[in-house]
C-alpha cells in the first residue's frame, strides 16, 4: 500500500506541474514586466481549478484514505484560539522571511516581485476585491490539494512528519520562482503542522487566506533598515506564539493520519 500511495500522489503531481510550468521550462526566462491584473487573476483562478480537479481525482483514486475535513471531526473540531494561532504562525513565518528578503533585496525581479508591483499600482477599491480573490481562491484550492489530498495520503504511507515535509516541498515547487518557492515551502511546513495537529483543514485555509490577502493590501510598502528589523521582530513573535500554541493545545488531541 505504501508504494501505491506514493505513486498515486507523485504521478499526478508531476503531470500537473508539467501542465502548469512545462511551457516555461527550457532555460532561464527573460525578465518579464508586471502582469496586468486580469491576466494575473485569470492565471490564479485557472491554476486553482486545475489543482482542485487533480486533487479530486487523486482522492477518488485512493478511497482507502480519508482526507481531513474542513472543520474537523465532530467533538474534535479546533476552536477559535487554534484558528488564531495557526494564522499567527503562518503570518510569522511569512513576515520574517519577507523582512529578510526585503533587507537583502532578494526576489524583486522574480514572480513574487512582479505580482507585488501589479498590486501596488491598484487603487483602494480594486485592491480590496483583489485581496479577497487572491486570499480565498488559492487558500481553498491549494489547501484542499496539498494539505488535504497530498498530506493525508503520504501520512498514511510514511507517517505525518514525512507527509508535512513532502507536502511543503511540493507546495513550494509548484510556485516555481525560487524566491516564491522558498517562502511557500516554509509556509507549507507550518500549514501542514497545523493540519496534522488540529485534524482539520479549516485553520490552514484561514491562515493561507489571511496571509495572501495581507500580501495584496500591503504591496508596495517601503521600509527602511529599522522597518525591516521591526517586521522581522513582529514575524518572530507571531511565529513563536502561534507555533507553540498549536503544539501545546493539541497535545492531548488524537491525531489523524
Amino acid at each position: 500500500m505504501r508504494g501505491v500511495l506514493w505513486a498515486k500522489v507523485t504521478g499526478p503531481l508531476v503531470g500537473l506541474w508539467l501542465v502548469l510550468h512545462g511551457p516555461r521550462l527550457p532555460g532561464s526566462m527573460p525578465p518579464q514586466p508586471a502582469p496586468e491584473l486580469p491576466l494575473l487573476l485569470g492565471g490564479v483562478l485557472l491554476a486553482g481549478g486545475l489543482i482542485l480537479l487533480v486533487a479530486a481525482l487523486g482522492v477518488l483514486l485512493t478511497p482507502e484514505v480519508a482526507p481531513p475535513k474542513i472543520i474537523g471531526e465532530p467533538g474534535q473540531r479546533p476552536g477559535l484560539r487554534l484558528y488564531l494561532a495557526s494564522t499567527a504562525a503562518v503570518l510569522g513565518v511569512s513576515l520574517l522571511l519577507e523582512a529578510v528578503a526585503g533587507a537583502a533585496g532578494f526576489g524583486q525581479d522574480g514572480e513574487l516581485g512582479r505580482m507585488q508591483r501589479t498590486f501596488s499600482a491598484l487603487g483602494l477599491g480594486e485592491r480590496a476585491w483583489t485581496a479577497l480573490v487572491i486570499g480565498l481562491a488559492p487558500a481553498f484550492t491549494e489547501e484542499i490539494a496539498f494539505r488535504g489530498w497530498v498530506l493525508s495520503r503520504i501520512a498514511a504511507a510514511s507517517g505525518p512528519r514525512v507527509a508535512v515535509a513532502f507536502s511543503a516541498a511540493a507546495f513550494g515547487i509548484f510556485h516555481f520562482d525560487p524566491a516564491h518557492a522558498a517562502v511557500t515551502t516554509a509556509m507549507g511546513l507550518v500549514l501542514g503542522m497545523a493540519t496534522v495537529r488540529t485534524g482539520a483543514l479549516g485553520p490552514a485555509i484561514v491562515a493561507h487566506a489571511v496571509n495572501n490577502g495581507l500580501g495584496v493590501t500591503t504591496a508596495g510598502a517601503s521600509l527602511g533598515g529599522f522597518g525591516w528589523m521591526g517586521l522581522a521582530g513582529l514575524g518572530l513573535g507571531l511565529g513563536v506564539w502561534g507555533t507553540a500554541t498549536v503544539l501545546t493545545e493539541t497535545q492531548a488531541r488524537p491525531q489523524r493520519t
